[in-house]
């Protein structure tokens, strides 16, 4: 059966919830399912939704319908569901990445005040998931490239301007990293950066942010505003550790510069332009102490 073809408007109007209740486990595992309360907070969610969306089981308590669907789809859908008690079509859902998954779903009101959601991820090819894969990751260190970086910054600004919000922009920079090069060779020298690529995915593991890599030895980070003082200390936690690499003891240090948006920039030009001069002042600030 071809699942977006399927007549969805028929099965919804007329299965009542017991019904639902005993669908075959077999069929709803092909779904993205979750449920949300009158809060708009996810409350429960399937193994599918956490394997297609690249959140962890312990984030869901952070995880808002916000951020997983675009406010204009839900304010649609919210108004659709105020006439009756179920929606379906199609919905572009967003991961943690700020990848899109475009999908075919089903939303029910529960008489609890819940709401399910029930989305069928539309059929990919593994060569065109493979090509899409490759254009926006950076091929040493793994992480989101700056191509992926420029489509997340574009998205996330868009949001927060329309709803009034904040979020921030770290700018990353390793001190002294052509040094390390001169010493040990670029082989040790790529070495470290895919290491410090991963010291800042676990610094970052327990916020809502993403970690890109620029180029060369800059990294970024897009946050929520409240968590930048978590973030700084635990990157700076995770730079005082020796970096072990081809049995040579490595330290390393990190320049972070900061920037608000929106006080610090409204457009992505301008908000990068003050995230990379604060990030060099934060640079001199360092040479200055090591002198």
């Amino acid at each position: 059966m071809d699942i977006q073809s399927y007549k969805f408007d028929e099965l919804i109007e007329n299965i009542t919830e017991s019904e639902l209740l005993h669908y075959s486990s077999s069929i709803l595992d092909r779904f993205v399912v979750f449920l949300t309360n009158n809060k708009g907070n996810i409350v429960k969610a399937n193994d599918k939704f956490f394997t297609t969306l690249n959140y962890k089981k312990e984030e869901i308590e952070e995880v808002g319908i916000d951020k997983v669907i675009s406010e204009d789809a839900n304010a649609n859908i919210v108004h659709h569901l105020e006439k009756k008690d179920y929606w379906t079509g199609s919905l572009r859902l967003v991961d943690k990445f700020y990848r899109h998954v475009d999908t075919i779903a089903h939303i029910l009101n529960d008489r609890n005040g819940y709401t399910i959601y029930l989305a069928a991820p539309m059929e990919v090819t593994q060569e065109q998931d493979i090509w899409k894969r490759l254009a926006y990751t950076d091929e040493l260190t793994g992480l989101p490239n700056y191509r992926k970086f420029k489509e997340c910054l574009s998205y996330e600004m868009d949001k927060s301007r329309e709803f009034e919000k904040q979020f921030a922009l770290l700018f990353i920079d390793l001190d002294d990293f052509k040094k390390i090069n001169d010493q040990y060779g670029h082989l040790i020298g790529d070495k470290f950066l895919v290491e410090c690529a991963s010291r800042l995915e676990i610094a970052t593991q327990k916020n809502y942010s993403t970690v890109f890599r620029k180029s060369g030895d800059e990294f970024l980070i897009i946050t929520e505003t409240g968590e930048v003082d978590k973030i700084c200390s635990a990157i700076q936690e995770q730079m005082r550790m020796v970096f072990k690499i081809s049995n040579n003891n490595i330290y390393g240090q990190m320049s972070v510069g900061l920037a608000n948006f929106p006080e610090d920039g409204f457009y992505e030009e301008s908000l990068m332009q003050s995230a990379d001069r604060a990030m060099y002042k934060e640079k001199r600030k360092n040479k200055s102490i090591r002198i």
